[in-house]
């Protein structure tokens, strides 16, 4: 996942902000990912209460995962 995408930083965000899991868990199971782009947990956090886009995309993996 290329660097700066939000969708990849929603990727981050769901399963650890809202599915509950560590951050290392989720780092381990993408292939390639720098464990810098950990810092994009909190960064989509913040931006996501001003993006609706981004609140619905979050929603939609998130239940996704929850299956």
């Amino acid at each position: 996942m290329a660097h700066g995408t939000w969708v990849r930083d929603a990727v981050l965000f769901t399963p650890v902000r809202r599915l509950g899991f560590r951050l290392a868990e989720v780092f381990q199971l993408i292939p390639g990912l720098k464990y810098p782009a950990a810092a994009a947990v909190k960064r989509f956090g913040q931006a996501q209460d001003v993006h609706p886009t981004r609140k619905r995309c979050v929603e939609a993996l998130r239940r996704t995962l929850e299956r």
